[in-house]
């Protein structure tokens, strides 16, 4: 439950405008588990470099070595796209998919 509602209650009373609209702030203010787990793996990342051997572990240590769910490419791309200066986040396409076709993708003014 969410706000006192389940997502189906949420989902019949969301507009498709507003949809696209969480869709678009996701895109750059991401949330979740996932982004909980990036933060604290650059911890982890930071305080494994800062005590580590160089004599017996000569490369640096990775965000991606601390992520604890997420796929070696995910966490590759991730690492790219936030060396880039990108936001690091994008909605999952088949997750925005089910969430239109739940919602109806109304237009609601």
């Amino acid at each position: 439950m969410a706000l006192g509602r389940t997502v189906d209650e949420l989902l019949d009373s969301i507009t498709y405008r507003e949809l696209v609209g969480w869709g678009s702030y996701y895109e750059t203010e991401p949330w979740g588990e996932w982004r909980a787990d990036a933060r604290s793996a650059q911890i982890a990342a930071i305080l494994a470099n800062s005590n580590r051997d160089v004599n017996k572990h000569p490369q640096a240590f990775e965000i991606k070595d601390f992520m604890l769910f997420a796929k070696a490419d995910e966490a590759a791309a991730a690492a790219r796209n936030a060396a880039d200066g990108g936001s690091g986040a994008k909605m999952d396409p088949a997750l925005m998919a089910w969430l239109f076709r739940k919602s109806g993708a109304r237009v609601k003014e």
